[in-house]
């Protein structure tokens, strides 16, 4: 069934649009460094969220992934995705959905804390394909245990004695995304690092033998950042596409940003230095960067398919704010005498991961039409 017969035509609505070359190239960049270090490469896929784009990570060698929700990893297993970790706290609530899933496919999930494990115990999952995570945090204070001895210990006593099968340990330094630049990242990276020598350590002694995997994954460390001593998997996302924030933080260059959003001009006002565009925040999302001059940045602007320009590290035309549909761009009054409402402007996102989540479809650069789990979403509720 073809989703789009009767969607408008390219661009009358903003609509994600995707350079596949430079998405390719990210992604083998990510497959080498893992084949590098020798580690196993399991991509979080809630970034480009797209059955076609997952593809591409399959003729690169990788077969096993990383979702962010139940329906989510139904829709990748729908592709052949047979080897998937959910990585987001086990929802008690979606446990049919879950052994449903587990029939089908070896599924990892994530427990983040010890009610959840007690909860477990009395259903039925010892008939599934299923292991199980211990979730850390290793400092964004989001979900998971705070690393001591003194807890972790216990816990791991504890999933034996209910015979819930820890397959190891997963973080995720999400803190990196709040770095003001790449040593801040290495810092958070060489942290990490040690608390899982010292857990290592501690399990070693009251475990000796037994096998736990440790898999850590965030996209600023994973592109700057080659140490991975005690890690045995590593689960990225973002840098399929990266985003100005990416760049902002030193991980990623221009040429290595694959998204952007194109958007229709519905107003321009030269003499303000103002435009407004068709896409807002239902279609950005509402991250920012903050400008020289306390000025905020939703995304940089450039006419449609040219380059954006820059201002050292700053664009030259920017999204000053957003609200449901608008997008009200701050821009020179020359840039601004070249267009007119009907052109196109394209955005480059300050978080390409909000922008994708919103999208009903990925237009690719050679035309390619890539459906999205949100098209799907859709239609099935």
């Amino acid at each position: 069934m073809n989703l789009y017969l009767n969607s408008p035509p390219p661009f009358c609505q903003p609509e994600v649009l995707l350079d596949i070359p430079k998405c390719k190239a990210n992604i083998e960049k990510m497959v080498n460094i893992s084949r590098q270090e020798g580690i196993i490469f399991r991509p979080h896929f809630k970034t480009h969220q797209s059955k076609g784009i997952g593809r591409f990570f399959r003729q690169a060698g990788v077969s096993a992934i990383t979702v962010s929700s139940v329906s989510m990893a139904k829709y990748f297993a729908e592709d052949g995705w047979n080897d998937i970790t959910i990585a987001f706290p086990v929802n008690l609530r979606e446990w049919e959905q879950i052994k449903s899933l587990a029939s089908i496919v070896h599924l990892s999930l994530l427990i983040s804390d010890e009610t959840s494990l007690q909860k477990i115990s009395r259903l039925d999952f010892l008939s599934f394909h299923l292991n199980f995570f211990i979730e850390l945090d290793t400092g964004q204070g989001r979900s998971g245990f705070e690393y001591s001895a003194e807890k972790i210990l216990p816990l791991i006593r504890l999933a034996d004695e209910l015979q819930i099968p820890i397959e190891g340990f997963l973080f995720h330094d999400g803190h990196t995304y709040k770095a003001h630049n790449t040593d801040e990242i290495r810092k958070i990276r060489a942290a990490t690092l040690a608390m899982t020598a010292h857990l290592r350590h501690d399990l070693e002694v009251f475990y000796p033998g037994r096998k736990f995997l440790y898999s850590m994954g965030d996209t600023p460390s994973c592109s700057i950042d080659n140490r991975y001593e005690g890690i045995d998997e590593m689960r990225p996302g973002n840098f399929v596409f990266y985003d100005l924030m990416q760049y902002d933080l030193g991980t990623c260059t221009q040429d290595e940003i694959a998204i952007r959003l194109v958007c229709p001009i519905v107003a321009v006002y030269s003499e303000q230095e103002r435009a407004v565009i068709y896409g807002g925040a239902i279609h950005l999302g509402k991250d920012f960067l903050t400008l020289p001059h306390n000025e905020i940045c939703f995304g940089a602007i450039c006419a449609h398919g040219d380059s954006i320009e820059w201002q050292g590290r700053y664009p030259m035309a920017w999204l000053s704010s957003l609200s449901q549909e608008h997008g009200v761009v701050k821009a020179p009054k020359d840039f601004l005498k070249k267009i007119q409402p009907g052109d196109l402007l394209d955005v480059v996102p300050v978080h390409s991961c909000l922008m994708v989540s919103a999208a009903l479809r990925i237009i690719g650069s050679d035309g390619t039409i890539f459906d999205t789990f949100n098209a799907n979403f859709m239609k099935d509720t």
